[in-house]
C-alpha cells in the first residue's frame, strides 16, 4: 500500500511530500537479539527480516560478500560514478570514500537482512536488501546517507524504506555533510540545468517547477523551460506514470508543480532524465 512518509521537521526547510510505493514508517524497528542501541539511524518498522550473515568482504560502494549468503547489494543507494564514464577523472574519490565508509560499519560484522521489496536481486544476482548490524541495530543505509557518504537512488521493486532515507538525505544535504560539499553531486535547479556545461552520463538530482507536461503515446514529458531543444526535460515511461496514478497523481497534470527528480542524465534535446521508478520523483510542497 502506498504511504506518504512524515515530512522532515527542520527549521528553515520547506515541508515536502514524498512519493513512495512502500511503507516506510516513522517508528524504529525492534530488532530481536540487538544489544546496545546504535548511535545512528535505525531501520523503519514494517520491513521483513529475510536472513543474516557475517560480512567477509566489501566488494563495491554498495556491495558486500556475506558468509553463507553470498553477494549482497544495499538497496536504495546509488553507486557513485563520475560524469562521462570517467573521462574527466583518473580516479573517482567519492567511490572509494563510500566503500571505506561501508567497510568501517560492516566489515567482520554479523548483519541482518531485510527485504527491500518484491525485486529480490539486482541484475548481477546479488541480493537487494536493507542491512542492519546485529550487535546494536544500526541501519547501514541510514548511517551512510545521514553521514553524507551516500546518495539515495531507488530501483524498481526494491524501494521499501526509501522515504526514511530521503529524510536523512535532506538533512545531510542542507547541512552540507560529506559528499554534499562536492558541487558536482549537489541538487541542481532545473532552470539552470541546460547546455553543454553541465555534467551528463552520471546520476544527477534536479529540482524545479514543471512548466508544461505533454503525453506522447504512453510516455509523459515534463518540460522546465520554453526551449524544448535545450532546456531540461524529464521523460516518464509508462510503468512510472502508472505508479504515480496509483498514488493519485496524473503525470500529464504535473504542470505548475514543484518536483525533485533523480536519475542518469543524458543529452537529448538538452539534458534529460528518465527516472527508473516513481520513487525517484518527489512532488514537493509549493
Amino acid at each position: 500500500m502506498a504511504v506518504l512518509p512524515r515530512d522532515p521537521m527542520m527549521a528553515g526547510m520547506e515541508r515536502r511530500h514524498f512519493l513512495t510505493l512502500a511503507a516506510t514508517g516513522a517508528a524504529v524497528a525492534v530488532l530481536p537479539g540487538a544489544g546496545a542501541h546504535a548511535a545512528g539511524p535505525l531501520l523503519p518498522s514494517g520491513l521483513r527480516e529475510i536472513g543474516r550473515g557475517r560480512v567477509v568482504a566489501v566488494t563495491s560502494p554498495v556491495g558486500l560478500s556475506l558468509q553463507g549468503v553470498g553477494a549482497v547489494r544495499l538497496a536504495a543507494l546509488e553507486i557513485p560514478s563520475p560524469p562521462l564514464a570517467g573521462t574527466l577523472f583518473a580516479e573517482w574519490p567519492v567511490q572509494q570514500a563510500q566503500k571505506e565508509a561501508l567497510g568501517s560499519l560492516a566489515m567482520e560484522q554479523e548483519v541482518l537482512l531485510y527485504s527491500a521489496g518484491p525485486q529480490r536481486q539486482d541484475r548481477h544476482g546479488a541480493a537487494l536488501c536493507h542491512l542492519v548490524r546485529a550487535r546494536d541495530g544500526l541501519w547501514l543505509q541510514g548511517n551512510l546517507v545521514s553521514s553524507g557518504a551516500a546518495r539515495v537512488l531507488g530501483a524498481p521493486g526494491a524501494t521499501a524504506g526509501i522515504g526514511a532515507l530521503y529524510e536523512l538525505e535532506d538533512t545531510a544535504r542542507h547541512s552540507r555533510t560529506g559528499l554534499w560539499r562536492e558541487p558536482l553531486l549537489g541538487e541542481r535547479e532545473a532552470v539552470d540545468y541546460a547546455g553543454e556545461d553541465w555534467p551528463l552520463q552520471m546520476v544527477v538530482i534536479v529540482r524545479g517547477k514543471v512548466l508544461a507536461a505533454a503525453k506522447v503515446g504512453s510516455t509523459v514529458y515534463l518540460n522546465f523551460g520554453s526551449d524544448r531543444r535545450h532546456d531540461f526535460t524529464v521523460r516518464l515511461a509508462q510503468p512510472v506514470t502508472r505508479a504515480l496514478a496509483a498514488l493519485g497523481f496524473q503525470a500529464e497534470e504535473l504542470a505548475g508543480r514543484n518536483i525533485q527528480v533523480r536519475g542518469y542524465a543524458i543529452s537529448e534535446n538538452g539534458p534529460l532524465i528518465e527516472p527508473a521508478c516513481a520513487e525517484n520523483l518527489r512532488i514537493l510542497a509549493s
